[in-house]
């Protein structure tokens, strides 16, 4: 949206090109983010015998599995991509922002990952 109102106070762009060119960086923005349609599409190009509805349901389906055994308490380890498990975050003391004031943060659970190896030194060559 910068980008655009940069183009309006420049000259020479109207405000619906504007809007054109906001529409455009919020979708590069946006196409950045790999969702699991985009995995079950990628998959069929690469596997011509997947149909999308049948790799998106497996996809689905992975991942709900998944999801059940880290809310078990499991961790469920990826070979070559890392390990998920459920963790314990304990209370502690905490401040707000806005008044300054002192809070106490309930203890509560959370998701750890932690990358394979593999993964680390392949983010590191980046």
């Amino acid at each position: 949206m910068a980008k655009a109102k940069a183009a309006v106070k420049g000259g020479g762009v109207t405000k619906g090109k504007a809007k054109v060119v906001a529409k455009k960086v919020a979708k590069k923005v946006e196409n950045d983010t790999f969702t699991l349609n985009d995995l079950a599409k990628h998959m069929c190009n690469e596997y011509q015998d997947f149909t999308l509805s049948g790799t998106y349901g497996y996809l689905k389906e992975m991942l709900d599995t998944i999801s059940n055994k880290i809310m078990a308490g499991d961790a469920v380890s990826l070979h070559g991509f890392g390990t998920f498990r459920l963790v314990e975050r304990q209370a502690r003391s905490g401040r707000n922002p806005r008044t300054g004031e002192t809070i106490e943060i309930p203890d509560r659970k959370a998701i750890k990952f932690k990358p394979a190896s593999k993964l680390r030194e392949a983010v590191k060559e980046l």
